[in-house]
């Protein structure tokens, strides 16, 4: 993934923080939400079933759960962030799909884009969008408003059809 995620393991028994030199940037704790300046060391806390991790503003990063796919949106401060997503059937040789999700700032909003390459289908039942770092105030897609949660869309597939096609 580049130089976009920052994998910081606990490596002492019964220890549950570590010490960090961030590089340079601004930096989120995935699961804390905490945004930090980059180039100094912070501490980092996690339960013993988690792994800090911090993530690079800027990103965009895919997680999955129950057959969604979950697109963790960091922009930075101008609203620009983008991410990569390749798909295929895991045997390295037959179909194959490339997906890059770009967020970019225009004149009165910010505008999520979708460019996809190859012939593998999409592997998924939806996407949830989890914007990190800025409040949305309305969201559409292809003109037609979204409901939203707590930073978070949930577009269903039937949804997707039309962008899929």
């Amino acid at each position: 993934m580049d130089d976009v995620l920052l994998v910081c393991p606990i490596g002492q028994q019964g220890a549950n923080s570590c010490t960090v030199k961030l590089p340079q940037g601004e930096w989120y704790e995935f699961e804390q939400d905490r945004l930090h300046t980059g180039d100094r060391s912070i501490q980092l806390t996690a339960l013993l079933e988690e792994l800090p991790l911090s993530v690079k503003v800027g990103s965009i990063i895919p997680t999955q759960e129950n057959h969604q796919l979950i697109l963790h949106l960091y922009p930075s401060a101008s609203g620009y962030c983008e991410g990569r997503i390749y798909s295929d059937a895991g045997d390295g040789y037959r179909e194959w799909r490339s997906n890059h999700f770009c967020l970019k700032p225009q004149p009165n909003h910010l505008e999520l884009t979708w460019q996809q390459e190859g012939d593998y289908a999409f592997p998924y039942k939806g996407i949830r969008l989890q914007v990190h770092g800025l409040t949305l105030g309305q969201v559409y897609m292809d003109g037609q408003p979204l409901s939203f949660n707590n930073n978070c869309i949930e577009i269903k597939r039937a949804e997707l059809e039309p962008a899929l096609s």
